[in-house]
């Protein structure tokens, strides 16, 4: 009597016509359609900008204090056709990439000393400490000295400006690794370098591109306010010897059209990698830490665990792409999808 009141009855559910189950989706209108997008949206912001800046110059009427947005956008284009802009530019941009490379390189160093070691993580602790507090543009006198007039003065300060940067948040994101993560690296077999490629950089990648994007804004600072005190001393330099020139002789739209460039030409390398990370990704990427992991996996470990990790991982990467699609049909149609199966969050 006791085992037949134990056992739970049989439960049969009907499958229920898709036809029947009514409409779970709901088409957006053309106007919900475009407002969806991000790039429209921030075009509108920039064109309601653009017309308070005409419309508030206008009132100014001084030109002097503050020109108007179509006297910036003729200064630009007669500086690109004829003034020399594109040249400052590529020199700017020549100088800018040696030093953000080499403050990349330095602290990739760094963060791989201070993560394999206590008195690499002391070291990174206490040089971030004393330094990353100094402008870099502070060091620009001795560098002066030390290196003289020309590019070696405007990459130290480069470096300066991005090392600690990126380094803190790489720094900080490996420390947030999870430690099922290292285990399993540990695991197989993983160490130094390879663990560090493998398990470390694509589970921190979320802080190393911040990072990046840190780095290259200061990196971007630091080189127009160097460039001005290049221009004073030595007449040459970029588009901060641009800006400095043109100030000198009260062109002002000519200045604006040089801060335009350098806005221009930061948010336009943050375009082409936001276009080149959706083109690798795709809409609702998952993380990176969990692919990279799988690979490594396969690739190191042998035998028939190795092979059985493989194909674990293959089906969670599997789930994971079903996952990522059903976000892209979420962002493209504003509403999550759903199946016959399921209504109103409970299953029938």
């Amino acid at each position: 009597m006791a085992d037949a009141m134990s056992q739970r009855p049989d439960v049969v559910r009907e499958t229920i016509d898709s036809a029947k189950f009514g409409v779970v989706e709901k088409p957006l209108s053309t106007w919900e359609r475009i407002y969806n997008q991000a790039s429209v949206r921030k075009t509108f912001i920039l064109v309601a900008l653009a017309v308070i800046w005409e419309i508030y110059a206008r009132l100014l009427d001084n030109p002097l204090l503050f020109p108007t947005f179509t006297a910036t956008i003729e200064a630009f284009y007669e500086g690109i056709v004829g003034g020399g802009l594109l040249g400052k530019a590529w020199t700017s941009i020549k100088v800018l990439l040696i030093g953000y490379a080499s403050g990349i390189l330095l602290a990739a160093l760094l963060t791989v000393v201070a993560i394999t070691s206590r008195i690499g993580t002391d070291l990174l602790e206490t040089l971030t400490s004393m330094f990353n507090p100094l402008p870099a543009i502070a060091l620009l006198p001795l560098a002066l000295i030390w290196f003289g007039l020309g590019n070696g003065s405007l990459i130290f300060v480069l470096i300066h400006s991005v090392l600690w940067a990126v380094a803190l948040n790489t720094h900080s994101g490996f420390l947030s690794v999870s430690n099922t993560l290292r285990m399993v690296g540990r695991n197989y077999g993983l160490r130094g370098l390879p663990y560090v490629g493998k398990i470390l950089i694509p589970a921190a990648f979320p802080s190393i591109l911040t990072g990046l994007k840190i780095g290259w804004a200061f990196a971007w600072r630091t080189l127009i306010a160097a460039e001005l005190v290049f221009g004073v001393s030595s007449g040459s330099g970029g588009l901060g010897w641009f800006i400095y020139e043109n100030k000198n002789q009260l062109e002002i739209p000519n200045v604006f059209a040089g801060l335009f460039t350098v806005i221009a030409m930061h948010h336009g390398g943050r375009f082409k990698r936001a276009r080149r990370h959706q083109r690798v990704h795709g809409c609702g990427s998952g993380p990176l830490a969990r692919v990279t992991l799988c690979d490594a996996l396969r690739s190191d470990a042998g035998g028939r665990s190795g092979r059985a990790g493989g194909a674990a991982c293959g089906r969670r990467r599997a789930d994971r792409t079903q996952q990522d699609a059903s976000r892209c049909r979420l962002d493209r149609r504003g509403a999550p999808a759903q199946d016959h199966r399921t209504a109103g969050g409970r299953p029938r």
